[in-house]
């Protein structure tokens, strides 16, 4: 399987170079064709690890603590509004809402498992974008401050949401 990346009108060519070759070679082809989406940056993850370091600092939290808490308060909820990039926790979730419905006292364990396993490694550029807005959120309505992303005139928008 191949997959190549459209960054400029001359890379056309290239893929329908690269086609015509794998079609000469094995024949019938499979084609796909997506919007391409950029992975989670680690300048994301370096400003999110720096205003969680400052959110600690206030509130006395361990990173790990608060990062445990943000998975199930921030996390969750954005990556359960991304159909297109979280379907299988969505199917997981929705697993757990009918076994709370059936056995409620195997709800708490089963919520926590889940919990476990959301990963902010598995955020894309987008819900990375909109767990920072809602960390910023937070901390405006605590009061504390957050040092803006380094970089003159940058916000995380411009610097660390989508290109």
């Amino acid at each position: 399987m191949r997959e190549l990346i459209m960054e400029t009108y001359d890379d056309l060519d290239v893929i329908a170079n690269v086609c015509r070759k794998m079609f000469d070679d094995k024949g019938k082809l499979h084609v796909t064709v997506k919007l391409f989406e950029e992975s989670l940056s680690a300048k994301q993850r370096g400003l999110y690890w720096r205003w969680v370091s400052t959110i600690c600092a206030d509130t006395g939290d361990t990173k790990d603590d608060f990062h445990e808490q943000a998975k199930e308060r921030i996390f969750l909820n954005i990556y359960l509004a991304d159909a297109v990039n979280h379907q299988e926790l969505i199917q997981l979730v929705e697993t757990m809402k009918a076994v709370r419905m059936k056995i409620p006292s195997e709800y708490p364990l089963i919520r926590k498992w889940i919990v476990k396993h959301v990963s902010h490694l598995d955020a894309t550029v987008k819900n990375m974008k909109d767990v920072l807005k809602q960390l910023e959120s937070e901390a405006n309505s605590l009061g504390i401050r957050l040092p803006p992303p380094p970089g003159p005139g940058l916000t995380y928008e411009t610097q660390y949401g989508e290109r």
